[in-house]
């Protein structure tokens, strides 16, 4: 429901009545709809990182993994448009909690994944160390196991500069 008329449009009652209970059912298993958008958005990054998964494997090369893995992303993205709205622009503010957090906390693992290839992909392509380093700092992840030495002190005072500098 929350695919085809869009979480707002969405009320207790109505997907009550769509699955054949009353809205006091469903309450016996969430706390509100946006309980229910979190768990159908967690189903939606499972099988989101399936697919990453399958097709990362048939890909020795980290370029040709991230550039698959990319395209499968963006083809789910296009073929199911409102599951990728109400997973990555899912409701926000509900429940003290800002859609940011919620999308960082169901989305994690996905996005540890893509980080992981691009940093194989800048060791394959031989970018410095350095540059990992402010990545994986803005990205709050910690560092590829190829890198030496990690400080979040160190990291603090780095400045953006060009990749071969």
């Amino acid at each position: 429901m929350f695919a085809d008329r869009g979480y707002e449009a969405v009320t207790l009652r109505a997907i009550a009545k769509e699955i054949g209970y009353t809205h006091a059912v469903i309450y016996q298993h969430f706390r509100d709809k946006w309980h229910i958008l979190a768990e159908l958005s967690s189903e939606t990054i499972g099988l989101l990182i399936q697919s990453f998964d399958a097709i990362a494997a048939k890909y020795r090369v980290p370029k040709e993994r991230l550039f698959a893995t990319s395209r499968g992303l963006i083809q789910f993205c296009t073929a199911h448009p409102q599951q990728f709205r109400n997973v990555f622009f899912g409701p926000e503010n509900r429940n003290g909690i800002r859609a940011g957090q919620y999308i960082n906390d169901i989305g994690t693992p996905l996005f540890q994944r893509f980080v992981q290839l691009f940093f194989d992909v800048a060791k394959d392509e031989g970018f410095p160390c350095r540059d990992d380093r402010v990545v994986a700092h803005t990205c709050g992840l910690p560092p590829p196991s190829y890198l030496p030495f990690w400080s979040a002190t160190e990291t603090h005072s780095l400045r953006r500069s060009s990749p071969r500098s």
